[in-house]
């Protein structure tokens, strides 16, 4: 074979071979997520729902157990009760899953950085959710980390932020209706120093669509309970930080609420949204749906009609055939029916 042809050949393999690592990138069109599950009051149909969206990735966004407890052996209990459920079992060996923890699955009811268990409670997150033992999250302090999926143009990013083992405390209140009041100290912090440089420079990866997850919301900031409004200098430092790394295609994705809502923030460098699942399964859960307590309260950047109080899931799927890459994002019933949606061109999320 005449030399030119070897080279040829050599050359061909090589290209193949690149072509062949990109494409075994998984490309993500449909992920599902939710929060807030207490197994006993889950029921076969919330599993087949969420199972029958077909979903590439499910997505814990806190409160995924109920331990409520300082002792480790309390909560790895309670991570047996879950893994002992037919329906998760189904779920889990049907499709790959992240997790984040939140406070019951953390050791302290609205608890930061004081948890005397916050180490044990990372670890049991990890391992439950079968963390690889190389993973970078396992290699700092906390179970913050990100994942990327598919290849250029349809490349998606999922961003697990740890909104507890690093924040610093609340302010508590009196007055009326709320538990909580903003903390403006300036050195207070949510996410602390190492987090937030990591973040820095994740948000600067190439991405087409990203899915910043936070176990507590992000925009609605006057709830007067745990959201990042308790701290109104870090929400701003977060919103600034994606407009200053040039960060495209953001959707914030939240439990911990109680209730399930659809916000939008377009004061930033382009229309930040936010959707909120919760509950999957627990016991403040209405029958009809109807406003609580929960939601009852002033949230300037909500999305009329997507308020719901009875058991429910988020699913985003993303249509990456078309000439302007479509994110649609719903809120379902624990029958699967979707109660409220919204379709969002990518090149509104650009800046």
């Amino acid at each position: 074979m005449p030399f030119f042809k070897i080279i040829l050949t050599v050359l061909l393999f090589i290209l193949s071979s690149c072509r062949t690592v990109e494409e075994e990138k998984p490309v993500l069109s449909r992920i599902a997520f939710g929060s807030c599950l207490k197994i006993e009051h889950s029921t076969p149909q919330l599993w087949q729902s969420i199972r029958s969206t077909r979903p590439n990735l499910f997505i814990f966004a806190g409160d995924n157990v109920y331990a409520d407890s300082r002792e480790v052996k309390t909560l790895h209990s309670y991570y047996r009760k879950l893994e002992n459920d037919s329906g998760f079992r189904r779920l889990r060996s049907l499709v790959p899953m992240l997790a984040v923890y939140d406070d019951h699955d953390y050791g302290i009811s609205d608890g930061g950085k004081e948890n005397p268990i916050k180490d044990e409670a990372a670890l049991a997150c990890l391992d439950f959710f079968k963390v690889p033992y190389n993973d970078p999250r396992r290699q700092h302090k906390g179970v913050y980390g990100s994942y990327s999926y598919g290849s250029e143009g349809k490349k998606l990013q999922v961003i697990l932020l740890d909104t507890r083992y690093f924040r610093d405390a609340l302010v508590k209140t009196d007055e009326p209706g709320k538990r909580y009041a903003p903390n403006n100290e300036p050195a207070a912090t949510m996410l602390g120093e190492e987090q937030w440089k990591w973040l820095e420079k994740t948000l600067k990866e190439s991405a087409d669509v990203r899915l910043i997850v936070s176990s507590i919301q992000v925009i609605p900031d006057k709830r007067g309970m745990e959201s990042w409004g308790n701290f109104p200098h870090e929400r701003q430092k977060l919103f600034r930080m994606i407009g200053s790394a040039g960060a495209s295609g953001v959707i914030f994705l939240s439990g911990d609420a109680h209730f399930s809502e659809a916000s939008v923030y377009k004061s930033g460098k382009y229309p930040f949204y936010e959707i909120t699942s919760s509950a999957m399964a627990h016991h403040h859960n209405t029958k009809d749906g109807k406003p609580t307590k929960y939601s009852n309260f002033p949230n300037e950047f909500r999305l009329k009609g997507s308020d719901y109080t009875a058991g429910n899931f988020g699913l985003v799927k993303v249509d990456w055939q078309g000439r302007d890459t479509v994110v649609r994002v719903e809120l379902r019933k624990t029958d699967g029916s979707v109660y409220f949606s919204r379709d969002i061109p990518l090149s509104e999320l650009k800046p």
